[in-house]
Parts: C-alpha cells; sequence; structure tokens
C-alpha cells in the first residue's frame, strides 16, 4: 500500500513529521471502522487534506501550504507504525 512521509510548519510554529496515507488509498474496511457514527465535520483551508495517520492510527489533517523539505512516498503492508529510513523521495 502506498504511503506518504513529509514534514510541515504546525499553527503553533513546531515542526510535525507524519507518516500517512492518502483517504483513497485506505482499504474500505478501515474506512467503515474508523468513521463509523463520527459526525465530526471539518473545515479544511486550501493546501490542508484530510489523510490516515498511521503512527497514532488515526485520521489528521496534513497541511500542504507549509510543508518542509519533500514528501517521500513509500510502500506499507500493513496499517501499523512503520519506521522510514529516508531512502525514497518523490
Amino acid at each position: 500500500m502506498k504511503a506518504y512521509v513529509g514534514t510541515f510548519t504546525k499553527k503553533d510554529g513546531s515542526l510535525r513529521t507524519m507518516t500517512f496515507i492518502n483517504i483513497e488509498d485506505l482499504p474500505k474496511e478501515i474506512m467503515e471502522k474508523k468513521l463509523k457514527n463520527s459526525g465530526r465535520k471539518v473545515t479544511l483551508t486550501e493546501g490542508q487534506k484530510v489523510v490516515y495517520d498511521i503512527e497514532k492510527n488515526e485520521f489528521r489533517i496534513f497541511n500542504h501550504n507549509s510543508i518542509v523539505g519533500e514528501l517521500d512516498e513509500i510502500e506499507v503492508d500493513t496499517i501499523r507504525p512503520v519506521e522510514y529510513d529516508g531512502s525514497t523521495s518523490i
């Protein structure tokens, strides 16, 4: 499964590195399990995207407006925390 590793600057100025899967790439069963009865609505600004953080096992917002460096693409076999060695860039 395709995943990405990227760092961005948060609103408070701190850096956040996230390993995530785009929602459209998630298995259907994960979407159904995680979104069941959530009822939560999120307002996004341009450049923000809801993604699935595989280290926290939750949906998060990745801010493409404040990305630091490049977004790296990796392959993951399962949706569990992964270690990334920084060897592949897109």
